[in-house]
């Protein structure tokens, strides 16, 4: 419920930015999301607080790329930290928290491994 509820945030932040979006095809409710999308809801100009502006979002591909995606409001010693593994056509949660938060510290030793 949470990942779907992130991703139809993230999608209304990129429907924003570009309404036309929706009826060209590229975003939409049985459309795929991208990382791409991202920084539309972690690095808006917005004055208002979002659910993703503390967040760091680490994203590696199965080639080994790694890519940040830093909200506006994160801080190494109090954010948490979403690392996320990425195969053609599927994201997938490779750190969970379990509620507890996930700082940077637990990626790096994970990324480490």
């Amino acid at each position: 419920q949470t990942a779907l509820s992130l991703k139809r945030f993230i999608e209304g932040r990129v429907i924003e930015a570009h309404p036309g979006w929706v009826s060209s095809g590229q975003v939409g409710e049985n459309i795929q999301a991208f990382s791409d999308f991202l920084p539309y809801a972690m690095c808006r100009a917005s004055s208002s607080r979002g659910p993703m502006d503390d967040l760091c979002v680490v994203i590696v591909s199965e080639v080994g790329q790694a890519d940040f995606y830093i909200g506006r409001q994160f801080s190494d010693s109090e954010s948490d930290v979403i690392l996320i593994y990425h195969s053609p056509g599927h994201y997938q949660c490779v750190l969970q928290s379990d509620g507890l938060p996930l700082r940077r510290r637990a990626v790096r030793k994970a990324l480490e491994r």
